[in-house]
């Protein structure tokens, strides 16, 4: 049996591409089945210097434990908005209190992983304060160089989980992060 902290009865909305709900599941049910796209949030926080925080899982986790991924990630409660979502996880991951205001929507992206479907909200935004990061959730976090970070993502350097290396090898996603470090530096 798999050690892990997430609650795999957890409800997730199930959705078609259009983003409508059209049932439910359970995460165990969402993990193991490419058919049941379900929502997450992605947020990829940039420093003053133009790097990117990126967050290694906990070995707890109970899909790509000990990868690294997006600054903060996850999945939406029942009947919650993407924005909503991800500001929640940025308090309960990293101890942060973001202001939605200070959110840069990227769009929803369909992420096709090898056991799983998600339809992803995808958010940039600038911070310079502390993180007091959850150990259950997170093993570490980092600062990357974002153009080393594509290089290494690209090369498969870098254990990623699989939407983190789709989103950073994605050319409109890749512009759009540059564009937004230059905006804050």
């Amino acid at each position: 049996m798999l050690k892990t902290t997430d609650n795999l009865k957890e409800i997730f909305e199930i959705v078609n591409k259009n983003d409508q709900v059209i049932g439910q599941a359970t995460r165990q049910e969402c993990h193991h089945d490419k058919s049941l796209i379900h929502r997450a949030a992605h947020l990829y926080i940039f420093n003053k210097k133009g790097e990117v925080l990126l967050q290694k899982r906990s070995q707890t986790k109970d899909t790509y434990p000990g990868y690294w991924t997006a600054s903060v990630s996850g999945h939406l409660d029942f009947g919650e908005a993407y924005e909503k979502a991800i500001l929640r996880e940025a308090q309960e991951e990293l101890g942060i209190i973001l202001n939605r205001k200070e959110l840069n929507h990227l769009g929803c992206f369909i992420s096709k992983m090898p056991h799983e479907t998600e339809l992803t909200g995808l958010y940039l935004t600038f911070y310079s304060g502390t993180f007091d990061f959850s150990h259950q959730e997170i093993a570490g976090l980092d600062w990357f160089d974002l153009e080393s970070l594509f290089v290494q993502v690209n090369n498969q350097d870098l254990k990623t989980t699989f939407s983190t290396h789709q989103f950073l090898t994605d050319f409109k996603i890749k512009t759009a992060m540059r564009n937004f470090i230059k905006a804050v530096k």
